[in-house]
């Protein structure tokens, strides 16, 4: 079932919003974004807190206006979804009429990457089948911020050529390993698969462009 995971909040200082939400709520710090001395380099800076289930983005928005209400606007932005998959979430959105504002490259060099629509009355959401960092999975009611067993979400494999996922993909099934998602082709022209090692990491072969 798709978990709430993600709110994004506008703000002029996202140092001095942040801190407040820390000593308010006891929320924890989990990671940053953007550069805020360079107005060119992504979307925003900001700062990323969670409660152990969801992550809390308090960003100063420096040069795209997703809301049309003017960079200058501070308050909650909007929302993100965790889903389990993303294309036929994609494919129910455009079933409904949900625009598509925003589609990330995989291969993007930001932290995470989501699909942004607009919901009724215009409000921005976020879709994304990998979890916000500090955000808990489906599966988990919440995370302990303080464990050493936080891990990594996956490991991505980038690969050349189309039909090398399906030789990869061909060559670990019969090989043995399990395979956790099959070969899907994803609206953005990616092709990609999922598998464990040994270990129960979990490994993406993926194809960014075709």
């Amino acid at each position: 079932m798709p978990k709430l995971r993600h709110i994004a909040l506008a703000t002029k200082d996202p140092e001095a919003t942040a801190a407040f939400y820390c000593k308010a709520f006891d929320f924890k710090e989990v990671g940053r974004v953007g550069d805020r001395d360079d107005p060119d380099n992504g979307l925003a800076w900001g700062i990323y807190l969670s409660d152990g289930t969801l992550n809390l983005a308090v960003l100063n928005f420096k040069n795209v206006d997703q809301l049309g209400k003017g960079l200058d606007y501070v308050g909650i932005h909007h929302f993100g979804v965790l889903v389990e998959d993303l294309d036929k979430t994609l494919e129910k959105l455009d079933d409904l009429g949900a625009p598509c504002i925003l589609e990330q490259d995989p291969n993007s060099t930001e932290q995470f990457y989501e699909t942004k629509f607009k919901g009724p009355d215009d409000v921005v959401f976020d879709v994304s089948e990998h979890p916000w960092i500090g955000a808990a999975t489906a599966e988990e009611k919440d995370i302990d911020l303080e464990s050493s067993n936080n891990r990594l979400d996956h490991f991505g494999i980038m690969l050349m050529e189309k039909d090398d996922v399906d030789k990869w993909h061909e060559y670990l099934a019969s090989s043995n390993i399990e395979i956790y998602k099959k070969i899907q082709d994803h609206r953005d022209g990616s092709r990609s698969f999922y598998c464990y090692d040994p270990d129960k990491n979990i490994l993406q072969f993926l194809l960014t462009k075709i």
